[in-house]
């Protein structure tokens, strides 16, 4: 028999475990959104070293072709000549490009944000060249000696 003042004890079993699922789901959520930030960070970390590895095995007349994969979240890599003096449209990769002449190579985010790749100096034909389609870019390489030359590969 339950009195005036008395409550039913299910009531606050099923509060206390409304409370912790909310926590669990809560704590699991910034969980996962952390992974997701720490698999991306290192995504991009291992393209930036294996491009940049990839350039430097580059010897004088040797050709390869070869498909990059772009990280997650970014649409493009542009390949520039800091030496030559052209116009660039996006203005994040132009002011990015004038303020840092030893980087040759940028992911371009979605939000057209750039991301640069140090690599060993590059000879593009043209000013610019930027490449990306469905997450992938299709280069060639060839070794000159003292520089890379970069090209859009058929």
């Amino acid at each position: 028999m339950i009195k005036k003042g008395q409550i039913h004890a299910n009531i606050i079993f099923y509060m206390l475990a409304l409370l912790i699922a909310a926590l669990l789901l809560l704590f699991g959520f910034r969980a996962i959104k952390s992974l997701t930030t720490n698999f991306k960070q290192a995504e991009l970390i291992r393209f930036k070293k294996d491009t940049a590895g990839l350039i430097a095995s580059m010897d004088y007349g040797s050709v390869k072709k070869q498909t990059f994969m772009l990280p997650s979240g970014y649409r493009q890599i542009c390949f520039v000549d800091p030496g030559q003096n052209c116009m660039i449209e996006n203005a994040l990769l132009a002011d990015a490009v004038s303020s840092n002449r030893e980087v040759y190579a940028y992911l371009i985010s979605s939000e057209n944000v750039p991301e640069g790749i140090e690599t060993r100096p590059l000879g593009i034909e043209e000013c610019i060249l930027c490449l990306g389609i469905k997450g992938s870019a299709r280069v060639r390489l060839e070794g000159k000696g003292s520089y890379v030359l970069v090209s859009a590969a058929s």
